[in-house]
């Protein structure tokens, strides 16, 4: 029976999960910074501008509809 090569499987094992671990959790804090860069864009949009009163538009907006044939 073969003992080494039992324990050179079980060493490769644990090292491929280990480089599993770290890539998991690069991912993850690639995947926190992301976010935080899309929160951060989110933020700094302005906020709309309040609708206007009816008062300034032309007594003729949309009343009538132009249509191409």
């Amino acid at each position: 029976m073969d003992v080494s090569g039992i324990s050179t499987n079980a060493m490769v094992n644990n090292v491929g999960g280990s480089k599993d671990g770290v890539g998991i959790a690069m991912l993850k804090k690639s995947m926190d910074m992301q976010q935080q860069s899309a929160s951060q864009l989110i933020n700094s949009i302005p906020e709309a501008p309040k609708a206007t009163s009816s008062e300034n538009l032309p007594l003729t907006l949309g009343q009538s509809l132009n249509e191409a044939v």
